[in-house]
Formats: structure tokens, C-alpha cells, sequence
């Protein structure tokens, strides 16, 4: 049976995706992107949406550009995220 390779997160990346599955755990909905900008300390909106885009193209999480709130966990976000958070 051939299992598909995971794609490698960098460790601020994980970082990432365990901030935005807690937050959506604890609150009920996802961050905005002006909220991980701050929790992540960075200087502007953009830093935080590059990490956003980088999940989102590795499948760990889905978003519409230009929306608020609209950063979801697939399947394979909820399962890195939990296990990693943990």
C-alpha cells in the first residue's frame, strides 16, 4: 500500500496551524487575519497570510481571500493541528 507523503511544516508553521485549531476550539470560529498578525507578534497583516496561503497550499487549511473568518481546518489541518497542539 503506497501512503502518500505528508507535506513538511516548518516549525512556525505548525505554530500556526495549532494557534488557528485552538482558536477556533475555544471561540467557535476562525481568526481574522489582523488577529494572528498580532498573536504572532508581526509587523503587518501580510506576514500572517503568508502563513496562512503556505497551510492552505500544503492542505492543512482552506480560506477565502478577502473574506473575514474564513480560514477552516480540512481534514488534514484538524488532525496536525490536535495532534500537534497536544
Amino acid at each position: 500500500m503506497d501512503a502518500t507523503p505528508q507535506p513538511q511544516l516548518t516549525p512556525r508553521q505548525r505554530d500556526v496551524l495549532v494557534w488557528i485549531a485552538e482558536h477556533i476550539e475555544r471561540h467557535g470560529y476562525s481568526p481574522t487575519i489582523r488577529e494572528g498578525q498580532a498573536a504572532f507578534r508581526l509587523r503587518s497583516p501580510h506576514g500572517f497570510w503568508l502563513h496562512v496561503a503556505a497551510l492552505s497550499r500544503k492542505g492543512f487549511l482552506s480560506s477565502t481571500h478577502k473574506r473575514g473568518r474564513t480560514i477552516r481546518l480540512t481534514a488534514q489541518g484538524a488532525i496536525a493541528g490536535g495532534a500537534a497542539g497536544r
